[in-house]
């Protein structure tokens, strides 16, 4: 075991890193929900362990506490050098922290890769949804959709919303603004060809778009990827 400075120590580090700083004195009943689950991850740190296990650590607790906790957790496995299993249902955390993804679906891994490779290339319909890709689009038996051929066959594309742009009439395939909405600050315009919606992020510095405009949707060459089901 540790000299009681070093264990006191090493306890205070653990505890600073998940936000409670001076709660060494505290009772484990006087503490909440959050403190609580905290106090568990603090624990299994200061075990400094070969492998640290994580099963929804942070889910518990408010988004401002828990985006800081994810940024620090990073840097300190990074630090230490420690590998982590951490499991999550918050897709930003776990682009966040990991240098591989594995998405489950149906007790199986529907893929595997880096955050980069399974964002990119999510590979079935299921881990395209977990990952919050919204624009799937479902071909006929020759590999069409309103938006003209878009594979050899029968299936369902993901539409990379990193790889669509809202144009001027006249470029990539006409469209009409039917909505439009923001995530995290930026614009997304929903347009519609034909009966298919596809939302796409829009470039406010060049150019805003309203409701009822006619425009294109220009698709770069990597905006569509073929997913099994």
């Amino acid at each position: 075991g540790l000299a009681t400075e070093a264990r006191a120590h090493r306890v205070a580090r653990s505890l600073t890193l998940v936000g409670l700083e001076g709660f060494e004195g505290r009772r484990v009943d006087t503490l909440s929900g959050g403190e609580a689950q905290r106090v568990a991850l603090a624990r299994s740190l200061a075990a400094a362990p070969r492998l640290l296990m994580l099963d929804e650590p942070l889910g518990s607790l408010d988004r401002s506490l828990r985006e800081r906790l994810t940024a620090e957790l990073g840097v300190l496995l990074r630090r230490l050098g420690l590998a982590a299993l951490h499991v999550t249902h918050d897709r930003d955390e776990a682009f966040a922290l990991a240098d591989r993804i594995a998405v489950l679906g149906a007790g199986r891994i529907d893929r595997i890769g880096t955050p980069d490779e399974v964002w990119n290339d999510p590979g079935t319909v299921h881990a395209a949804r977990c990952l919050g890709h919204e624009n799937l689009v479902g071909l006929d038996d020759v590999g069409a959709c309103a938006l003209g051929r878009l594979g050899s066959g029968p299936g369902i594309v993901l539409l990379r919303s990193d790889s669509l742009s809202v144009g001027t009439p006249g470029e990539g395939v006409s469209a009409v603004v039917v909505a439009t909405s923001r995530r995290s600050g930026r614009m997304v315009a929903h347009v519609r060809v034909g009966r298919l919606e596809v939302r796409v992020p829009v470039d406010e510095s060049i150019h805003g778009v309203s409701v009822g405009d006619p425009v294109g949707l220009v698709m770069g060459h990597d905006a569509v990827v073929p997913l099994s089901s």
